[in-house]
């Protein structure tokens, strides 16, 4: 996918700090990093195959935590805007979907 860009990080890297504007959605190929939330002093480690970044996406928020890289790491970044398009393909889709649905049940179809 060529909206997709790759990027390679070392260990101590970080990727970004809490109270940052969110720009990109992570995808991580392999390698490990770490999320750290201040107003929990929670740690989270992502591995393989794991996502973050949506939140501060979606809500159009700064980012909640700060992400450091502990293994050298290959991550998949895709830009807001376009996530913000899938995320939005992907909901009027399933709107539709669910409504069709509807249509197919005696009470909730239109009366003629």
């Amino acid at each position: 996918m060529e909206s997709l860009i790759t990027l390679e990080i070392k260990k101590g890297f970080f990727l970004f700090h809490e109270g940052d504007s969110g720009s990109f959605f992570y995808i991580l190929k392999d390698g490990k990093l770490k999320l750290h939330v201040e107003a929990t002093g929670e740690d989270i480690f992502f591995t393989s195959g794991d996502v973050f970044g949506e939140l501060a996406l979606i809500q159009n928020n700064k980012r909640t935590g700060t992400v450091v890289c502990v293994e050298d790491a290959s991550l998949f970044c895709l830009d807001g805007t376009k996530f913000r398009d899938i995320i939005q393909r992907v909901n009027k889709k399933f709107l539709k979907d669910r409504t069709y649905f509807l249509t197919l049940i005696p009470i909730f179809r239109k009366k003629d």
